[in-house]
């Protein structure tokens, strides 16, 4: 056992306390990790009026009143969240690469020639799930519907494409083929006609000179008469 004056013995001890609080303050301190943040982040919906007035700048003054109750609706759905960056977590599974604007422009805008958003199959099913009103949704579910439903539609569309083109090819052969045996039948024809129209002057010539013939005889036999 070493004994050391009482004075050292509570300096030690009122040093270790110290260390103890500001360890204390120190965990305390320390933010969350930025996984747990960013899962809890889906619990709650950012305002309406911070994508109500994205909607506004985006989008084209026609479609922007259907962008508007279809945003509206979501936010009464429970089943469907996303976060302050608008990634999108549907039945508690995040879509990547997301964002609920782009969503909304998607299900209301006509897409045209643009590239689909990502994550539009899964948010066009969750749509379908949730009976949604025909007028909320109606350019998906009629103008772009094939689309939509369809994960390999460009694979698809290759597909019947070179169908058809395989049916057009396969069309005009058999054209072609029929072209060349009428032609082949029209040129014999042209061929005999032509042989038919020799023999007749040749009989026309060969009658002339019969003809001929036969008057020269009859003069030489008056004139010897």
């Amino acid at each position: 056992m070493i004994l050391i004056p009482k004075h050292k013995f509570e300096a030690v001890l009122q040093k270790q306390n110290e260390d103890q609080s500001k360890a204390e303050v120190v965990l305390n301190d320390t933010p969350p990790r930025d996984n747990d943040q960013h899962n809890l982040s889906y619990d709650q919906k950012p305002l309406h009026d911070d994508l109500q007035s994205l909607i506004n700048i985006t989008f084209p003054s026609r479609y922007k009143d259907k962008a508007l109750r279809l945003l509206l609706y979501l936010q009464k759905q429970p089943s469907i969240k996303w976060d302050e960056q608008g990634e999108v977590c549907i039945d508690g599974k995040v879509i990547s690469n997301t964002h609920i604007v782009d969503l909304i422009r998607d299900s209301t805008v006509p897409i045209g020639r643009r590239k689909l958003t990502a994550g539009i199959h899964q948010f066009y099913q969750f749509l379908k799930s949730t009976n949604i009103p025909l007028r909320l949704f109606r350019n998906v579910e009629k103008t772009n519907k094939v689309r939509f439903e369809s994960t390999s539609y460009k694979e698809k569309k290759t597909e019947e494409e070179n169908k058809e083109k395989e049916e057009t090819d396969e069309y005009s052969e058999d054209s072609d083929n029929e072209y060349i045996q009428q032609n082949k039948k029209t040129k014999k024809t042209e061929t005999n006609l032509e042989t038919q129209k020799k023999m007749y002057v040749q009989r026309d010539i060969n009658s002339i000179f019969t003809i001929k013939k036969k008057r020269k005889k009859w003069l030489q036999f008056k004139c010897f008469n």
